[in-house]
């Protein structure tokens, strides 16, 4: 409803009602009533969802900021940014088509809440797996470490441990690390910034598989990070320590160098860009270059032109893939 004091006498009457507007949950609004003799042609632009609504040239769509809706439709004019990241639904959904339950603010993404909780207003987990932030989960709190979870956990763990001064442990029940000892070099005194940081948490999947999101996985892969409605940041950076032992052999790299670089790079991408996705080159590059710089023995760029590598992917029978590297008089099997 948009009213004022049009006579300034303290008081709004129904003749100062300007404006009454009632909606559909996809925001189609009534009519055959409510229609006020004192409304303003130009009204209140702000309306269904405090978003403004266009009608330039007869179309009526509202302007959420990442996209534009239309509520006759119950449709988004503009494609999900987020597509990839909600693949069983279509990018023109709106508040996957429950608008009664879920809301969309600014078109990137829906989310609901669990309505038990509603005094703690936390996001149910499967949906916002879908946003820039995690919910807080009762009875979790993973915050002020480094995590590292997966089938290569504790590989990862020995192979981070191989490329510090420190002396890290691993709870095998949490993968939470904790770390003793001095930190002597500027890496690893990041590093042990990075564990016990209070608003940044880096998870570590350390994983046996191969291919991740219908890509191949070049011994470690930049994930982003995501925001939790405290305010603190999830970092997440996908890790193959089996492939990275190889890749540290054949490249004459330090052992362990990799996993110290993957996390690392975890650490100042959420640092750098907070809520950055995987998605965003820009903020896995500038993560990638910072960590180059203070841990250059991570960095298997130098070492491929050095040694000229190259990396085959080289396609086998039953749909298989074998990974091989070469350099000038030897080879070796990544995976296959």
């Amino acid at each position: 409803m948009t009213y004022a004091d049009l006579d300034g006498d303290g008081e709004v009457t129904p003749g100062e009602i300007i404006e009454e507007n009632n909606y559909y949950p996809f925001g189609l609004k009534h009519k055959g009533y409510n229609e006020l003799a004192t409304e303003n042609p130009a009204g209140f632009k702000y309306k269904f969802g405090g978003k403004e609504l266009n009608d330039e040239l007869g179309f009526e769509v509202y302007d959420f900021g990442a996209r534009n809706y239309d509520p006759a439709l119950g449709r988004w004019m503009n494609i999900d940014p987020l597509a990839e990241e909600m693949r069983r639904f279509s990018p023109y959904n709106y508040a996957f088509n429950n608008p009664v339950f879920f809301i969309d603010p600014d078109g990137m993404a829906p989310f609901g809440f669990d309505k038990s909780k509603l005094d703690e207003l936390k996001p149910i987990v499967d949906i916002n797996e879908t946003l820039a932030y995690e919910p807080t989960v009762m009875g979790l709190t993973d915050s002020d470490t480094v995590i590292i979870t997966g089938k290569g956990a504790d590989k990862a763990t020995d192979q981070l441990n191989a490329a510090t001064s420190l002396n890290i442990v691993r709870d095998k029940k949490t993968g939470k690390l904790s770390a003793s000892g001095n930190a002597v070099t500027d890496s690893d005194k990041l590093l042990l910034e990075a564990i016990n940081d209070e608003n940044i948490t880096v998870k570590i999947n350390a994983t046996h598989k191969n291919k991740e999101n219908g890509g191949y996985i070049f011994g470690d892969a930049f994930n982003g990070s995501k925001i939790k409605r405290d305010g603190s940041v999830i970092a997440k950076q996908t890790l193959n320590p089996n492939q990275t032992e190889i890749i540290e052999k054949f490249s004459e790299m330090p052992y362990g160098s990799i996993s110290k670089h993957a996390t690392l790079e975890a650490y100042i991408g959420a640092k750098n860009n907070p809520g950055a996705r995987s998605q965003q080159f820009n903020a896995y590059l500038k993560a990638h270059n910072e960590t180059n710089k203070i841990y250059p023995e991570g960095d298997y760029q130098p070492k491929k032109q050095q040694l000229e590598i190259e990396v085959r992917y080289i396609k086998k029978k039953l749909g298989r893939t074998e990974a091989r590297m070469y350099k000038i008089g030897a080879e070796t099997i990544l995976f296959d």
